[in-house]
């Protein structure tokens, strides 16, 4: 249903090019679309809170396994980054059950992702 008070973003992630048939190559690609509402509430803001506090104490609490996660998402290996994001706890269900909700996290990064990017091409 269409609602004119949000804002969708579309996030999309491709793995490696992989050959497919006669030399052509594709990439499997996933996209997700947030419907993200015109005013946050402060209970969105309470909840992103929370998911930066649980992202910080994974972070330190298991350094190795959160860059193995990263890697995975860069090499596009992603049912391996899906399986180490579980084992670490990293799943919107741990995240909600902890008094956050991973979609205001991924909303933030995506409008920092906007913030930070280049707008000058010179």
């Amino acid at each position: 249903m269409e609602n004119s008070n949000q804002t969708k973003f579309t996030l999309s992630l491709a793995g490696k090019d992989t050959d497919v048939i006669a030399g052509l190559s594709a990439a499997i690609q996933s996209s997700l679309q947030l419907n993200i509402p015109l005013e946050v509430s402060k209970e969105a803001i309470t909840r992103l809170t929370k998911d930066c506090e649980i992202l910080l104490v994974t972070i330190q609490k298991d350094p190795d396994g959160v860059q193995k996660l990263l890697s995975a998402i860069a090499e596009g290996k992603f049912e391996t980054a899906a399986e180490i994001g579980k084992s670490l706890g990293l799943t919107e269900a741990e995240f909600v059950d902890k008094g956050g909700g991973m979609m205001w996290l991924l909303a933030l990064a995506v409008g920092a992702a906007i913030l930070l990017w280049p707008r000058d091409a010179n």
